[in-house]
């Protein structure tokens, strides 16, 4: 699958990466060590992106995930810890 905009988290054990595994892209997070890569949202929003790290660990991402027009964009902290989003 097409992947894109890989970020290391700032203690450089995960990557965060946007994939095109599915027909819209989708925000992964895999172990820099090796092991199974772990599917952070469901968002399917074609403009879906990593951007980066915040400072407690979340992935930064931009979409307009549950916005009326795909050009409302939106800033989001994705927690890395599965248990966290709802």
């Amino acid at each position: 699958p097409r992947v894109g905009h890989p970020r290391f988290s700032p203690d450089g054990r995960q990557i965060a990466y946007t994939t095109w595994r599915s027909l819209d892209p989708e925000i992964m997070l895999a172990p820099v060590a090796g092991g199974p890569a772990r599917r952070l949202t469901y968002w399917g929003s074609t403009d879906t992106r990593v951007c980066g790290w915040s400072p407690d660990g979340h992935v930064l991402a931009v979409s307009s995930h549950g916005q009326p027009f795909s050009y409302f964009s939106w800033a989001y902290s994705v927690p890395t810890d599965l248990s966290l989003i709802h």
